[in-house]
């Protein structure tokens, strides 16, 4: 994948660009093309509670259900 980046600062991804035989129309105030070779995703990293929460938790949990009954 290319991205190209124009004379006025703005950028435009450009996946048909062909390197060896690029579009004038395309290359027309070029100022530079970046090849990207990865693709980074966000990644969501879900950590457990401390003990204290978790146990805190339960209690109060254990706590409802027994006014339930």
């Amino acid at each position: 994948m290319f991205i190209i980046k124009y004379l006025d600062g703005s950028l435009k991804e450009a996946p048909e660009l062909d390197p060896n035989n690029p579009d004038r129309q395309l290359m027309q105030d070029v100022d530079t093309v970046y090849q990207i070779g990865k693709e980074l995703i966000p990644v969501i990293v879900l950590k457990p509670k401390p003990k204290e929460d978790r146990d805190r938790i339960v209690k109060e949990a254990t706590a409802a259900r027994a006014k339930k009954n």
